[in-house]
């Protein structure tokens, strides 16, 4: 656990509680429906996302997500009571690979 603090305290996990309800997708897949796409708490699939038509980025989601979802819902657990249908994001998930904004 010491390793999840220090990770917190470095990277402050602002950006989880800065994201607007806008910022969610119209869809909802539990786990169990991922299959062996859902690994170490993590989604292992690329997002494709298009600005007009156009590839504007690609990041898989199982290299580019900083924290794992047990790390985020153990966080937010200390500071506030969760309840059944609480969302917890992932934040941001760029490309680390490749030079993409997040390897720097």
């Amino acid at each position: 656990m010491k390793a999840v603090v220090a990770i917190v305290r470095l990277k402050g996990f602002g950006f989880y509680q800065s994201k607007p309800s806008s910022a969610f997708s119209p869809v909802c897949v539990a786990p169990e429906q991922l299959s062996s796409h859902w690994k170490e708490g993590k989604l292992h699939l690329p997002l494709v996302s298009e600005l007009n038509g156009d590839k504007f980025g690609e990041p898989d989601a199982g290299v580019d997500v900083t924290f794992h979802f047990g790390q985020l819902i153990t966080h937010a657990a200390k500071t506030r009571p969760l309840d059944t249908g609480t969302i917890i994001g992932s934040g941001t998930v760029s490309n680390k690979l490749d030079g993409g904004p997040a390897s720097r």
